[in-house]
């Protein structure tokens, strides 16, 4: 089987919960449900009830890729732990994949160069920039910022379409004249694409580590701390 193989992904980094299936570079199925504060409770239900539709056995499974963050502190932690103790119980390795890179990736409407960003707290964003060619990673960032900091930097770097979660903090590139595409969260497809790019390896479950974003990695002032 080409590519990564049967890979079993999931995200809880932006609210939502998406689970969904890819064999080789094929995604077979995908499931995305707002679970709210329920996703510690809902989610092997949801990973269970695909597999069943799919007639795929979790013993089956090549590997689980998984969001690390940055993004929702409590979402995050149900999924990665979840995607842990799973690959633990049958044996398999994790594909970690940032929130941030997953969005840049998607396929419908990359146009590198490109930045992808999420809300932060107080009102600041989480933001990473990519150039033509994915498979490099971010050529900035990831950082977190406030969004005129954010918009300076895009616009010194040549940057102007913007990939993420639609949030009032963006009108400012509205305003700029950048393109700007709703991606609500990650999806399979994005996911998949950025590993692939990447040439992303399955790490031991236990070396997986969600992405925070703090202190250290805010931007230059002006910039509010937390």
């Amino acid at each position: 089987m080409a590519g990564l193989g049967r890979v079993l992904w999931i995200d809880t980094s932006c609210g939502y919960t998406t689970v969904g299936l890819s064999e080789g570079r094929r995604v077979v199925g995908e499931v995305g449900l707002d679970l709210g504060r329920s996703q510690s409770t809902h989610l092997p239900g949801v990973v269970e009830g695909l597999l069943r539709s799919l007639g795929v056995s979790m013993q089956s499974l090549d590997s689980i890729g998984v969001v690390v963050g940055p993004g929702y502190y409590t979402g995050l932690r149900v999924g990665v732990c979840y995607a842990q103790g799973l690959a633990e119980a049958i044996g398999v390795g994790i594909l970690p994949v940032s929130t941030l890179d997953a969005i840049a990736a998607e396929r419908a409407c990359y146009q590198g160069p490109c930045m992808s960003f999420l809300r932060a707290k107080m009102g600041l964003l989480y933001v990473a920039a990519y150039g033509e060619d994915l498979s490099c990673g971010p050529c900035w960032g990831p950082l977190i910022g406030e969004p005129s900091w954010v918009l300076k930097e895009a616009e010194a770097r040549g940057i102007g379409l913007a990939k993420g979660p639609y949030c009032e903090e963006i009108d400012l590139m509205h305003q700029a004249g950048f393109i700007v595409v709703d991606v609500p969260s990650p999806s399979v497809r994005g996911m998949l694409d950025f590993a692939e790019r990447c040439s992303t390896t399955a790490v031991c479950p236990a070396d997986v580590r969600l992405m925070y974003l703090r202190e250290p990695d805010l931007g230059p002032t002006p910039c509010k701390h937390h």
